[in-house]
């Protein structure tokens, strides 16, 4: 018998530049980790188009001084955090968004250092096992944390960890891989280029309304009232907090990070968006992605300009609609190479 047909070509993916005519994109080759301490994906090969590098970034960080008299959020854009390759990895980015409670002290331990530790934990690994290095690194800095002083101050963390993958690795895919980790209530989010799409979230929310997060809590032998660790605190998870680590109630408070990963595709991934909570305080989701999708929409500036006005578009949409904590925000624009 003859042999059968030969199956149909896929169709082209349409340039990004073309947003309203784009295909919906099949689940990517990372799906989201779910639920747990330190829940991870598991990755399938696959190869995509790398993203322009380094990535074009900008942040913007208001005290929002109507309903606060401090700043304890802190910003961090690293476009080269290794200064050359990583092993496997290839070049290697860092964002952040740091929110802290309690004072200044572990927000600025935090800042000045975490990325030290991941970059030592990258190297130390030659690059394999990022989210265990990032685990570690985050767990370093709050032990730290311990002899610097952090009893009653703390600190939330959202971080992007990128890795250009070079080409072809065992085990792995080539292309850009994306790293996100958190630990407590900030957030990152992957904004697609297609309005019909949703944003994605990267993070997993570690406070009280987190049902999972409570349970956690209470099984480790800790209390949730008010839907607070020990009656006090409003995340279950974060940095520093000693002296409620110490202390039964707050049984279960970690800073073990949550961490996934995912393979970037740019022709249909605009950007990411990292924050602080005080952007949820009034904005969903979907309003944060659309702010950003019509400030990078716009022309006239570079890329770097661009990304910038994003997360400032945020941070003040955010105020604007009723926000009254601090608000930060951390935006890195995804182009193809």
């Amino acid at each position: 018998p003859p042999p059968p047909p030969a199956p149909p070509r896929p169709a082209n993916v349409p340039p990004h530049q073309q947003p309203q005519q784009q295909q919906r994109r099949a689940p990517g080759p990372w799906e989201a980790a779910g639920g747990g301490s330190g829940a991870r994906s598991q990755p399938v090969k696959a190869h995509r188009m790398p993203i322009a590098w380094p990535p074009a970034s900008g942040s913007h960080a208001d005290a929002n001084a109507r309903h606060r008299q401090y700043m304890e959020d802190e910003t961090l854009c690293l476009p080269d955090l290794a200064g050359g390759p990583v092993g496997a990895l290839g070049e290697v980015a860092f964002y952040a968004v740091y929110d802290g409670h309690g004072g200044r002290t572990a927000v600025e331990y935090v800042r000045a250092q975490l990325h030290r530790n991941i970059c030592a934990e990258l190297r130390a690994a030659r690059g394999a096992d990022v989210p265990g290095a990032l685990s570690r690194a985050v767990l370093r800095a709050d032990a730290a944390l311990r002899p610097a002083g952090a009893y009653t101050a703390g600190t939330t963390a959202a971080m992007v960890l990128l890795a250009q993958r070079p080409g072809p690795v065992p085990g792995a895919a080539a292309g850009t891989t994306i790293f996100a980790a958190n630990v407590g209530d900030s957030i990152t989010l992957l904004v697609p280029r297609d309005s019909a799409l949703p944003v994605v979230r990267l993070s997993e929310e570690h406070g009280g309304k987190n049902a999972q997060e409570s349970a956690r809590i209470k099984a480790a032998g800790g209390t949730m009232a008010y839907g607070r660790v020990g009656g006090s605190l409003a995340v279950t998870r974060a940095l520093g907090d000693h002296a409620l680590k110490a202390d039964p109630s707050g049984r279960g408070l970690t800073a073990e990070p949550y961490v996934s990963e995912r393979l970037l595709d740019p022709s249909t991934d605009l950007c990411l968006l990292i924050g602080s909570d005080g952007l949820w305080e009034s904005l969903t989701d979907e309003q944060i992605g659309q702010i950003a999708r019509q400030a990078l929409a716009e022309g006239g500036r570079g890329a770097a300009a661009a990304a910038q006005e994003a997360a400032r578009r945020v941070v003040v949409a955010a105020m604007e609609r009723g926000s009254r904590d601090n608000v930060s925000a951390v935006c890195v624009r995804l182009e193809p190479q």
